[in-house]
């Protein structure tokens, strides 16, 4: 996929975040099935208050995806790698780094990070939707949950998946 067709919507750090067309998509369809969900579940809640609430459930995840790109990105620029941009489409997301690692141990902790950040994540909204509790508990529960998942089926080790770039560095060290 050419992720070539986006437009910029930040710059972190020198980090151009850009958000491809496919993108909206993907955001359509999560918003689109949180609605229904949420109508289902909370009958009281009105449906303006169903697609407000799945809408912003829906850019809670994808800021989710991004600070799991960021994890890579960021620490990627420590490691005194070029990182030109980080683009949004409808599969998640890439960082776009413009150098090969220098080290099996920089390609292990850059690949791990964005996992990592899911996993950590999931658990601080776990924690804040347990001490909250009611309706916003339970979007914050869902939210961790998808980040759990995000951070685990990131881990599997295949390409292009985290877990294979861990993988691969794994094996560059032995």
């Amino acid at each position: 996929m050419d992720l070539s067709g986006g437009f910029k919507i930040a710059t972190i750090r020198g980090i151009a975040i850009m958000v491809h067309w496919s993108w909206a998509l993907i955001f359509t369809f999560i918003t689109w099935s949180l609605v229904q969900y949420f109508e289902d579940q909370y009958e009281d809640w009105s449906a303006l208050q169903a697609w407000l609430v799945a809408g912003g459930t829906a850019v809670a995840f994808f800021l989710s995806v991004l600070l799991h790109e960021l994890s890579h990105a960021l620490l990627a620029l420590r490691y005194g790698m070029p990182v030109p941009s980080i683009t949004l489409f409808i599969f998640g997301g890439v960082s776009n780094i413009a150098a090969e690692m220098k080290s099996a141990r920089q390609e292990f902790f850059v690949a791990a990070a964005g996992p990592g950040m899911s996993l950590v994540l999931a658990l601080v909204l776990g924690v804040i939707a347990v001490l909250v509790g009611g309706d916003i508990g339970e979007v914050l529960l869902y939210l961790a949950s998808v980040n759990a998942l995000l951070g685990v089926f990131n881990l599997l080790p295949g390409f292009p998946l985290d877990g294979g770039r861990v993988f691969r560095s794994i094996i560059w060290a032995r």
